[in-house]
């Protein structure tokens, strides 16, 4: 699900975190956000391009 900004354009980055103990992705808006979340329980940061 891409965010509402963004939904519209091809060739789209995101930012996103794996936690991969879990196995939950989450997806953010900016990439300071996907940072801040990825330290927090062993996330591992992406900037994926779509």
């Amino acid at each position: 699900m891409a965010c509402s900004a963004c939904s519209g354009n091809k060739n789209v980055t995101e930012y996103q975190v794996r936690w991969p103990a879990t196995g939950i992705v989450r997806r953010f808006a900016t990439e300071a956000e996907a940072r801040a979340a990825a330290q927090h329980d062993g996330g591992v940061y992406e900037q994926v391009r779509r």
